[in-house]
């Protein structure tokens, strides 16, 4: 295996690309919807690496400082400080961090305070657990490189910590487990980061590489749920560099609807071919794909994304006929059955109400709803219960 500071690991990647890509477009309305409650906010970065890659892009510790930079005329009125703690174990790699950071800082403003820090994360981690009772609003990142120095107990006690305001990010190495969970030394440390022996059970050892890393995903997110009581947790699946194989998923779990709404949202535009994926090196191929589809129909002239909205809309109507709510509920109740994001319940929203099959009524004096036109997340809707043509059918 090679070292931390192996120069192969520094060469920046599609993939991460696109995990930086999230990360980013992540922290910034994560920033501003957090600093509306909270003057005081935390960015832990749990494997920061070295700062940047050697082609000159930004790593995740810098890429978090821009976000601050970059948006301070908006923020400068409700942030008073970003607390930013980034931690990597290898002495190189911290010594190289430490600079850009420190030159990074002079054109920040006063507001972001970085720290870095020479540590394991987990020994980081275990430190802040003891020492901080309730922490403020905070975004931890955590992206080991292999599936090692993360237990399942830390990442629960982690995101345990407040009710609400702590949110994971994390690197889970699915397919590195899928290739070495028959040794012992492997199948030791897969138990300690899921926090069960019970994968052994679940995992089918006959299975191919790919079968095996979706099903140790599942253990995962049953984990974070059952166990460490997380309410929304969603992935998004990154595949190796050279070959259609499943490297890692990143995890997003958070007890906040609109994080998860609004990550959820992030992931699926970041994704090729309708998935919550990133592909490959053509990876920005498939999303030029992607976004033709809406123009691709069928004999009726819909398009492929317009049935999966209607698909929606169908399914949504029989599970609510006779009921009134709001969109923002039925989202908190059926996002974890469906690929698609907030505007796609909104489109199926206002399918149903062209349809004659959804009453709405505007409640601009809630923070989401809408004064006319539309489906606001909180606007109450009612799904009209009236037999539709089909119903009279033999």
């Amino acid at each position: 295996m090679r070292a931390d500071d192996d120069i192969e690991k520094k060469q920046m990647k599609g993939q991460t690309e696109v995990k930086h890509n999230i990360l980013q477009k992540y922290l910034r309305p994560w920033m501003f919807k957090i600093s509306e409650v909270n003057s005081d906010i935390l960015y832990i970065d749990g494997f920061a690496g070295w700062g940047y890659y050697p082609d000159g892009s930004p790593g995740s510790p810098i890429l978090a400082m821009d976000v601050v930079e970059q948006n301070y005329s908006s923020l400068k009125h409700k942030l008073d400080n970003f607390y930013c703690t980034f931690i990597e174990n290898n002495e190189q790699n911290h010594e190289e961090l430490e600079q850009a950071v420190n030159e990074k800082q002079e054109e920040c403003p006063p507001v972001v305070k970085p720290d870095p820090i020479n540590a394991k994360f987990n020994d980081f981690a275990t430190d802040f657990l003891d020492e901080v009772d309730r922490p403020i609003p905070t975004f931890i990142f955590i992206d080991p490189f292999g599936f090692s120095g993360v237990p399942f107990e830390t990442v629960s006690e982690l995101i345990n910590m407040r009710e609400t305001g702590v949110e994971l990010f994390i690197t889970f190495m699915s397919g590195k487990m899928a290739q070495f969970m028959e040794t012992d030394t492997h199948s030791i440390a897969i138990s300690e980061i899921l926090g069960t022996e019970d994968w052994e059970d679940r995992v089918d050892l006959d299975g191919s590489k790919e079968e095996r890393a979706e099903q140790f995903l599942e253990v995962y997110e049953d984990q974070l749920r059952n166990q460490a009581g997380v309410e929304y947790v969603w992935p998004f699946q990154m595949y190796e560099e050279s070959k259609s194989q499943t490297a890692y998923y990143l995890v997003h779990a958070t007890n906040h609807f609109d994080g998860h709404s609004i990550m959820k949202e992030i992931m699926f535009n970041e994704g090729a071919d309708d998935q919550f994926a990133y592909l490959g090196p053509d990876h920005y191929l498939f999303e030029e794909e992607q976004m033709d589809l809406t123009s691709f129909g069928d004999e009726n002239g819909n398009s492929k994304f317009q049935r999966k909205i209607e698909s929606l809309a169908d399914d949504l109507y029989e599970r609510y006929k006779g009921e009134q709510t709001t969109l923002k509920q039925v989202m908190k109740e059926t996002t974890h059955e469906t690929p698609l994001a907030r505007p796609h319940y909104k489109d199926a929203a206002e399918h149903l109400e062209e349809q004659n099959l959804l009453d709405v009524t505007h409640r601009p004096d809630r923070r989401d709803g809408n004064k006319s036109r539309g489906v606001g997340l909180d606007d109450d809707i009612t799904f009209v219960d009236k037999p539709r043509l089909g119903d009279f059918c033999p």
